[in-house]
């Protein structure tokens, strides 16, 4: 084993040496020429050639012991230990991996949301719809996932109800005809089916467990974009219906602030297990969207007609169902529109229309999504309440709507 020391250890232990050794040796030298009995019949001269010869000897080897125990000291014990540290330690300097792929990287570490989508993305797939509606071909997008590897697919019932063509495009790109397997309007949900065996599924979790602020992932087609990602936090779980205005009482959603925008609807909502905790369906401002709670879908998956069923008993105090999601026009409301859509509106208070439900008494009066209700029967309203209000007594309404520039009226029979 080789020692290697810094200049001024060398020296220092060099001066230990010739100390160590020299006061040593003369202490011992000393002390038997010192002896009486020793001394007895020698002269000095002796005595001091005996002491030369007494160093010649015992110098050498203890400077040599003393030498080599500091080296192994010095050698053996860690830097904490030692009483002075002349050198900083220099470690070589490592190189790095700008292609990503070492392991262990922030980008490996920290990408959840990348690591989530190449487990769902294969299971989601893009739909487009055609149907004809005064003698033009009307072309829309959609999403939707796979729950069976023989072709089942879940996605909205507004996405494909009364739809002429469904088109359905997987992943790896090759292109089938669906068709619609049970749709339920009320709940928003339906199944179609494509030709094709050994999908990936995407497999549903809990919604029950999610929590607000918990990470979700909304994958689908908006503007027809395939398997394009947003994601965001669960704003609310169990958003009720009622709070919505919308036809079922007994329905919740799942509130989220992930962008669900046109051509998304359908498309699962997933968490960071890769697990589809809803399904897309609705955006009413931006950071404002809900989705069909997954525990929902299962229960539609096994009946579909098994939800929502029409009571036995009527309350005659119900409101009848027009079948739109809607807000009440405040200031603030008023001010977002504008400023997303790009145009004024002449209403100061009225109900602002979300969404049309497919069939609706709604849809079959022609409202659309973007309309503004400002009076019933002549009767101007302020809020979603007094809308829900005039449908309690009255089997037939008479709206006044403006569209963009327009002003319509228009006429509704409730179911």
């Amino acid at each position: 084993m080789s020692l290697r020391l810094p200049r001024h250890v060398y020296l220092r232990l060099k001066q230990t040496y010739s100390i160590l050794s020299v006061s040593t040796v003369r202490r011992l030298s000393n002390e038997r020429c010192n002896n009486n009995k020793y001394n007895e019949g020698k002269s000095n001269r002796s005595c001091g050639e005996e002491q030369q010869t007494f160093y010649s000897k015992w110098l050498g080897p203890a400077g040599v012991v003393v030498a080599v125990g500091a080296g192994i000291f010095w050698n053996y014990t860690d830097d904490e230990s030692r009483s002075f540290k002349p050198f900083t330690t220099v470690s070589a300097a490592r190189s790095v991996d700008d292609s990503g792929s070492g392991s262990g990287t922030p980008r490996q570490r920290f990408n959840f949301v990348a690591d989530v989508v190449d487990i769902v993305a294969p299971s989601v797939v893009s739909l487009h719809t055609s149907q004809i509606v005064g003698g033009f071909q009307e072309v829309s997008a959609a999403s939707g996932f796979i729950v069976s590897s023989d072709g089942l697919i879940v996605t909205n019932a507004h996405a494909v109800y009364n739809k002429e063509a469904i088109q359905v495009t997987v992943l790896d790109g090759r292109v089938f005809e669906g068709r619609v397997e049970s749709i339920n309007p009320k709940i928003d949900l339906a199944t179609i089916r494509i030709p094709a065996k050994n999908l990936p599924v995407l497999k549903l979790g809990s919604s029950d467990t999610l929590r607000p602020g918990e990470w979700v992932i909304s994958i689908g087609s908006p503007a027809g974009l395939s398997n394009s990602v947003s994601c965001g936090v669960v704003s609310t779980v169990g958003r009720k219906s009622k709070e919505l205005r919308l036809a079922s009482d007994e329905m919740e959603y799942i509130q989220t602030d992930a962008p669900i925008n046109q051509g998304n609807s359908g498309g699962p909502l997933v968490n960071l297990d890769g697990e589809a905790v809803g399904v897309n369906s609705m955006k009413l401002l931006h950071g404002i969207s809900f989705a069909i709670p997954s525990n929902i879908v299962k229960d539609f998956l096994e009946d579909p007609n098994k939800l929502h069923k029409p009571s036995q008993k009527k309350n005659k105090a119900a409101a009848r169902s027009i079948g739109i999601t809607c807000l009440s026009l405040t200031p603030y409301l008023r001010s977002e529109i504008e400023r997303h859509f790009k145009f004024s509106i002449r209403a100061s208070a009225g109900v602002y229309i979300v969404d049309v439900h497919a069939l609706s008494p709604a849809i079959r009066a022609g409202l659309r999504a973007g309309d503004i209700i400002v009076a019933v029967n002549n009767k101007p309203i302020q809020s979603t309440d007094e809308l829900y209000e005039a449908t309690i007594d009255n089997s037939v309404l008479f709206l006044t709507v403006l569209r963009g520039e327009m002003k319509l009226g228009l006429k509704i029979d409730l179911d």
